[in-house]
């Protein structure tokens, strides 16, 4: 599996005030929400990573009209500057709603007391929500006959980056797709080649939309035989929505008429 680490930023600024909440360590899952003045700026939450842990994703949302940042630091001291994290979120935009993610290899988790910081970036209040969970860092999927019938659904999002990868296998017609629905909410996909995609780092990408989306690959037999493509899906909080990947879906359209059939054409 691929190491998904986001890496710190190599800056160091200076904490002027922070929000602590509680003495000691939540468990998994954690859901938290708050609000930051610009003179607080900051608000840490203490969480506790369980021994072999297949990885965590952390995302915090707003609809205050600009990007929280958002860290992750080992240890169970508050850090003192953005030097001292040791994972930055990744933002997404949509539908008026702010994101940022961390997903974390469980490989790259020590069990024990890691630090979720939060931070104000605007210049008005921040009115947030933050999830915290175990999970797969990328999920893979199942290839498709061209059925749906290995679609997988994501309902009732808590929003942000969700990662997926396909395997492909050969194919009935030497095309293929990959595709995204989109049931409630806003969403956008992201599509690469052997590297996780990303919004700035990507083969092909939607537009945002609310109503469905995706498209055919036409694709020689060496590009789809044993490849590994990752999709990168960002949705809004509380958005429904589905990805698949596999054959082509093809039609049974019967047998064609001859040509002095009919002298009457619909095109």
């Amino acid at each position: 599996m691929k190491n998904i680490k986001l890496f710190p930023l190599l800056v160091s600024v200076c904490f002027p005030v922070s929000i602590v909440t509680g003495l000691e360590a939540s468990t998994l899952p954690l859901t938290v929400s708050g609000s930051l003045s610009p003179a607080e700026e900051w608000h840490h939450e203490m969480i506790e990573v369980p021994a072999d842990p297949h990885g965590l994703r952390i995302v915090v949302s707003t609809t205050d009209g600009s990007n929280p940042g958002l860290y992750l630091t080992e240890g169970d001291e508050v850090p003192e500057s953005l030097g001292e994290t040791d994972f930055s979120g990744t933002s997404w935009t949509g539908d008026g709603a702010y994101t940022s993610t961390i997903i974390v290899d469980g490989e790259d988790l020590s069990e024990g007391t890691w630090q979720v910081s939060v931070r104000n970036n605007g210049p008005a209040t921040l009115t947030f929500q933050l999830d915290a969970y175990e999970t797969n860092p990328v999920i893979e999927l199942d290839w498709d006959s061209g059925e749906g019938e290995n679609a997988l659904e994501v309902l009732n999002s808590k929003g942000g980056l969700f990662q997926f990868r396909i395997a492909t296998q050969e194919t009935q017609l030497g095309a293929w797709r990959q595709s995204m629905s989109v049931e409630s909410g806003q969403a956008q996909l992201f599509v690469r080649q052997h590297e996780v995609a990303t919004e700035s780092s990507n083969d092909h990408e939607t537009d945002p939309t609310e109503i469905g989306g995706g498209w055919v690959f036409e694709l020689g037999t060496e590009d789809i035989s044993s490849t590994n493509w990752y999709l990168t899906v960002g949705v809004v909080p509380g958005g429904d929505f589905s990805v698949v990947a596999g054959d082509v879906p093809v039609a049974d359209l019967g047998s064609l008429a001859a040509d002095d059939s009919s002298s009457s054409h619909v095109y």
